[in-house]
């Protein structure tokens, strides 16, 4: 199996069960399948942009020239069959993505390697903006999922790159902490409610200081969990794929009672700490309950 073939896999395997779980129908679940996938690789490229950038700067040639290289050699792959109806762009945007690391070698200016960040970043931004479009792309939901899914990822990595309380993998560490880093610039332009934010926030200052410590993956995962699971509470499905059951905010703003909200078959009702209700997973409500939600 090829490389692009095993991130493709691992992205919408990151993705889909957060979006089934939080109580959307699998047929709209697959609706989103390729734009999920693609706008999951352009995260993942600017992840790896990042980390290229931090170790330019901190004079880590060898590790830029990794990060520099992933999105050409891992993600092109993943991204252009969904531009085949546009092989100009895509021709552009290959170019670009392996102009990067031609800019990570010994004695490359760093003006140049910006610069070859900026074009293939804007390039990537063209690209999902054909392929997923701009309104879902500034969905919440679809945000969310997107967030998830770089979660997701990064909790593989970690588990790959530290053991024993020591880093393995200095690649994959990075990986995980770019992904990390990633998720946090795309939450910063979602609107969460005030409790789930600052739990939000406590988790990710977990994940970092586990980053921090070297902490081992067994106690990492519970924390990225924890954190998709907090994501997934903020999710709501739309009418068609609910049936006749609408979200559980929606059900309390039309005044149904707290204790009388529905959910769809396979998902329980739980209350967040701050009271918000929301349809859980039966595998995620163990988790949350640990958390101080109730039902």
């Amino acid at each position: 199996m090829k490389l692009s073939q095993i991130h493709a896999m691992k992205m919408v395997a990151a993705i889909l069960p957060l979006l089934l779980a939080g109580g959307m129908a699998a047929s709209s679940a697959e609706s989103w399948g390729d734009e999920l996938e693609f706008s999951s690789a352009v995260e993942e490229s600017l992840s790896h942009y990042h980390a290229f950038e931090l170790n330019l700067d901190a004079g880590n040639t060898e590790l830029a020239a990794a990060h520099a290289a992933h999105p050409a050699l891992e993600l092109y792959p993943v991204m252009s069959p969904h531009l085949q109806a546009y092989p100009e762009l895509a021709e552009r945007l290959r170019l670009a993505l392996l102009d990067v690391p031609s800019t990570a070698g010994p004695g490359a200016e760093r003006a140049d390697a910006q610069a070859a960040v900026d074009a293939a970043t804007a390039l990537l931004e063209e690209a999902r903006l054909l392929v997923a479009g701009g309104e879902l792309s500034s969905d919440d939901d679809f945000k969310l999922a997107l967030t998830a899914g770089l979660l997701g990822t990064a909790g593989h990595e970690y588990g790959e790159a530290v053991s024993g309380g020591e880093i393995i993998n200095m690649v994959e560490f990075q990986d995980s902490s770019a992904f990390v880093w990633r998720s946090q610039q795309i939450l910063k332009n979602l609107d969460l409610p005030d409790g789930d934010l600052e739990r939000v926030m406590a988790l990710y200052a977990e994940i970092q200081g586990g980053f921090d410590s070297r902490s081992d993956p067994s106690l990492m995962t519970p924390r990225f969990d924890a954190l998709a699971a907090a994501l997934e509470s903020n999710m709501d499905a739309g009418p068609t794929a609910r049936g006749d059951i609408a979200p559980p905010l929606k059900q309390l703003n039309m005044g149904v009672d707290p204790a009388d909200i529905q959910c769809i078959d396979g998902l329980g009702l739980l209350f967040s700490p701050s009271g918000r209700p929301a349809c859980i997973s039966e595998k995620t409500a163990p988790m949350l309950q640990s958390e101080g939600w109730t039902s």
